[in-house]
């Protein structure tokens, strides 16, 4: 898996990483997050999709990715 981008927030940092089908991979905590078929669709499922739920790393507590300002656009983000 290579990691292409970054994000990071006040609970640690996002990732979008690529793996050799070239599929996209959101991670956190070195947590995969899903798969998609588009860098957009893996960025935006992981600043709106509900669905997606993780547990903060050291409170416990459920995270909420539209509350950690993670953008839903690749210009917000930085490259590895």
């Amino acid at each position: 898996m290579l990691k292409l981008l970054y994000f990071s927030t006040v609970v640690g940092t996002f990732y979008i990483a690529k793996d050799s089908d070239n599929s996209y991979h959101p991670y956190f905590d070195e947590h995969d997050l899903g798969s998609y078929e588009s860098l957009p669709d893996a960025i935006e499922a992981l600043a709106y999709d509900a669905s997606l739920t993780w547990i903060h790393p050291e409170m416990g507590d459920p995270l909420d990715p539209s509350d950690l300002g993670i953008p839903d656009d690749i210009s917000g983000w930085k490259p590895l």
